[in-house]
């Protein structure tokens, strides 16, 4: 990267820029900065390239940064940020003298061996610098944590501190991009596979252009007893036979609610079987039921979650991308979310965390389905508590139920950004049919009518 650096190493640990021997330094590379700062002061027009990439206080060395500095400092005036306005911009620099003053910028200039890689460097200095900030982050909590008085700092307001550094973190990384890398990436994207994972309904799966899609939220809003546990359910049964790791955080339904339903899919029972104390008690049904506990698929993960905390979602979420590496994950429901500040009404906070979880997918690169109530007046159909999640949200449905005997239920699609508008269904022809001989759990119909079905002797 450069041909010139042991001597700069050399400089900034006698500057007490690096650490003693034994101890860790933070996440750095001197090299990169040096490659950086040499190239655009041979070529000033390189720092358009990297103009909002990068700032001055991401250097790891302080004397680098206000290089960097006055090269925008130079450039906002009108001048070029050459060598010579630098010198003497310098002069007066006591530090920069200490390592060679006026000296070190004509090293910084002929140590550069290509300028192709400029805003890799800025991409490399960036990183880093958030590294150090979340090293910091880190080890603020861990000072407070063992300090804290449990009734002064509660382990809550520390974890929704750590959170929210952490996003600042994130969101201060997002720098502009001009209209040519962003269309370099997109070609650059034609080489790797779309993230895409079908929801094992065919329906559905035309109207989301192929499925759950890696980067996007998805809600299903529905009433009191349409089936909404019962939809994502079996969304999330077929997601775990395709192998698909997913996480479901239960704010309602228990997971085992769920795994009995899931276990009488499988095995052609209704999980009201589990409440039954004589099929319970039939040593025939434990053993189905153990064999198939050790047999099936094993990719979904659970988090018993009533009244779950936001920042206990958060932490949820987050934990379970980086240590599982889940595709996505399902929320039951958004109602259900506790922790909303005083500050705060309902919608705020609903909002609040609806737009989270839209940005934690694009950031995580994931997906999520989030299942929430309808308001009961029908001249107002939206979400309860608010309109955050049709706001932040890539898709949102509505889930329809006739509350026959089974029911029959379709979607109607209320807000998409970036599909055609499509309904899974109508009440005319409704295009899933809850299985309640098994599961229960919802079929397609093929969109047959309710007259069909009827004649069917579905009733």
């Amino acid at each position: 990267m450069t041909r010139d650096t042991g001597s700069k190493v050399t400089a900034l640990r006698e500057l007490g820029a690096t650490p003693p021997i034994g101890h860790r330094a933070p996440p750095h590379n001197y090299e990169a900065e040096q490659a950086l700062l040499g190239a655009i002061i041979e070529n000033s027009a390189l720092l358009d390239r990297v103009r909002g990439a990068v700032r001055a206080e991401d250097f790891a060395e302080p004397i680098h940064g206000r290089i960097f500095a006055a090269i925008e400092d130079r450039a906002r005036a009108g001048h070029a940020p050459d060598l010579v306005t630098l010198k003497n911009f310098f002069e007066t620099d006591g530090s920069l003298a200490e390592i060679g003053g006026a000296e070190y910028l004509s090293r910084l200039v002929g140590s550069v061996v290509t300028i192709i890689n400029v805003p890799d460097y800025a991409r490399t200095i960036r990183e880093l610098a958030d590294r150090r900030r979340l090293s910091a982050a880190c080890q603020n909590t861990i000072e407070r944590i063992s300090s804290a008085d449990s009734h002064d700092d509660p382990v809550q307001n520390i974890a929704a501190d750590l959170s929210r550094d952490c996003d600042h973190i994130s969101a201060s990384g997002a720098r502009a991009q001009s209209g040519r890398d962003v269309r370099i990436q997109i070609v650059e994207d034609f080489k790797r596979e779309r993230a895409c994972y079908n929801t094992g309904l065919a329906g559905l799966d035309v109207a989301m252009a192929g499925g759950l899609y890696a980067g996007r939220a998805y809600g299903i809003a529905g009433r009191k007893k349409d089936g909404k546990t019962c939809l994502a359910g079996t969304i999330s049964y077929n997601l775990n036979l395709a192998g698909v790791p997913h996480l479901y955080v239960c704010c309602e339904m228990s997971a085992a609610e769920i795994e009995h339903r899931n276990i009488g899919r499988a095995l052609g029972f209704n999980a009201l079987a589990f409440l039954n104390e004589r099929t319970r008690n039939d040593p025939v049904f434990q053993g189905r039921v153990a064999q198939y506990a050790v047999s099936a698929p094993s990719n979904v993960l659970y988090e018993d979650r009533p009244g779950i905390a936001f920042t206990d979602l958060r932490a949820c979420v987050e934990g379970a991308a980086t240590r599982h590496g889940i595709r996505g994950f399902v929320v039951d429901q958004l109602q259900l979310i506790t922790g909303w500040q005083r500050v705060q009404n309902r919608a705020e906070f609903l909002d609040e965390v609806s737009q989270w979880i839209a940005t934690v997918c694009r950031k995580r690169d994931i997906w999520a389905l989030v299942l929430a109530q309808i308001n009961q007046d029908e001249t107002k159909p939206n979400v309860r508590g608010g309109e955050g999640m049709r706001l932040a949200f890539d898709q949102v449905y509505a889930l329809r139920s006739d509350q026959g005997t089974p029911p029959r239920a379709w979607l109607e699609m209320w807000d998409t950004r970036y599909t055609h508008w499509r309904n899974i269904g109508s009440e005319a022809a409704p295009a899933l049919l809850m299985n309640t001989k098994a599961g229960p759990f919802f079929e397609e119909t093929s969109g047959v009518s309710a007259e069909q079905l009827k004649m069917k002797g579905v009733n």
